[in-house]
């Protein structure tokens, strides 16, 4: 099986989990991340969070469901230019 070759099939329901160094309180990322969901109108249930074992990164989890490639692109568009944000999957 070659994933590179496999298409998204969508809509796709899935968590998205965002890593985000320490320099902003959890709650300030937390207002961003629905910002960015609301703005690209991603349905998505509670965005959770835990802070790493050496307290340098936050891990925020949300469970989205994305309608196309589009806002696809968008959601890890905008998601590069928080700032300290290490990763997206």
């Amino acid at each position: 099986m070659n994933i590179q070759n496999e298409k998204i099939k969508f809509p796709v329901k899935y968590t998205l989990k965002v890593i985000i160094e320490v320099n902003t309180g959890a709650d300030e990322n937390i207002d961003v991340l629905k910002k960015i969901l609301l703005k690209l109108s991603i349905s998505h249930g509670e965005i959770t969070f835990r802070v790493s074992r050496n307290a340098k990164y936050y891990s925020y989890s949300v469970e989205v469901i994305v309608n196309n490639q589009e806002i696809f692109d968008g959601l890890y568009q905008a998601l590069n230019e928080i700032p300290g944000m290490k990763f997206a999957v």
